[in-house]
């Protein structure tokens, strides 16, 4: 879904969304960050749809097929080389 967050910072955070999702480190950078973007919906919504794309590959559906995928590329690998072993 496309939301506009703020949160106070984590490096996790911006290691995987970057600056999609403004940040804060104290109740006055809070205060400025909400009245700077209630003032400002087509920032809101650009950073919405930024922090979107940026956290689509983490999903649980996207990751899940990551995993399916490596397991099958895994598997084949496997496949081959007990093949030449009993050939």
């Amino acid at each position: 879904c496309e939301v506009f967050s703020v949160s106070d910072w984590r490096p996790e955070l911006e290691t995987t969304l970057g600056d999609a999702v403004p940040t804060f480190n104290s109740a006055a950078q809070l205060e400025d960050l909400v009245r700077t973007y209630l003032n400002n919906s087509p920032e809101r919504r650009r950073l919405a749809r930024l922090a979107r794309q940026r956290i689509l590959p983490h999903t649980f559906a996207a990751r899940a097929a990551q995993l399916l995928s490596d397991l099958e590329g895994s598997t084949n690998g496997w496949q081959s080389s007990t093949a030449a072993l009993t050939a």
